[in-house]
């Protein structure tokens, strides 16, 4: 049984996507946002097993069972959903104890699965260490927006241009900018154990 949510997505994007924003998420979003925060390429074998997201009767809706899966981090997304949002957290911890949610098992041999989980983690190690520098985190960012800033408005370029753009998010011009996407995860975990000293 998979376990399917919206929460934090529903509020952004209420209506059912059309074909073409779909496609943007699909090729574009969602690889980005699976190998940013879990490491998992979009080569890797294991791409469409752990991508959380998916979209059920035309609405984007997270896998709960993919996101559990997820090598090292499975693990602790319900604490993570619960500092984003405390009453999923809740939610998400309740249906893990009754056992309802559970990970979702992956293709493979166990010696397969061990070395993607190893793989996994010495992928995402680099970026994690990206976060001991926020400064220099902040000044890429800053860069990077400029730049996207000042490309010509989509108003002003050609049909072939504006495809193009579409598939900005996953150029080298937005590189800094995904790369800036990991400082989140270092504010969330240096927020939770900020947080342990002042726990009950």
């Amino acid at each position: 049984m998979f376990v399917w949510s919206n929460r934090k997505v529903r509020e952004t994007m209420p209506d059912p996507l059309p074909p073409l924003s779909w496609d943007l998420w699909r090729e574009h979003i969602l690889p980005f946002l699976t190998e940013s925060f879990f490491g998992v390429s979009r080569k890797s074998a294991h791409f469409d097993e752990i991508a959380g997201l998916d979209r059920v009767q035309g609405r984007v809706y997270f896998n709960l069972n993919a996101m559990v899966a997820v090598p090292l981090l499975g693990p602790l997304v319900g604490k993570v959903l619960g500092k984003v949002d405390a009453r999923a957290g809740v939610v998400v911890g309740e249906l893990i104890e009754a056992g309802v949610l559970t990970p979702r098992r992956l293709s493979g041999s166990p010696a397969t699965r061990g070395l993607f989980h190893i793989g996994t983690a010495l992928r995402g190690l680099p970026r994690s260490l990206r976060v001991l520098w926020p400064i220099q985190c902040r000044r890429n960012l800053e860069a990077a927006a400029r730049e996207v800033c000042a490309r010509p408005p989509v108003d002003e370029i050609s049909n072939d241009e504006l495809l193009e753009e579409l598939g900005l998010w996953s150029s080298p011009s937005a590189g800094a900018m995904r790369e800036g996407m990991d400082m989140l995860t270092g504010a969330l975990i240096t927020f939770m154990q900020a947080e342990r000293p002042f726990e009950p």
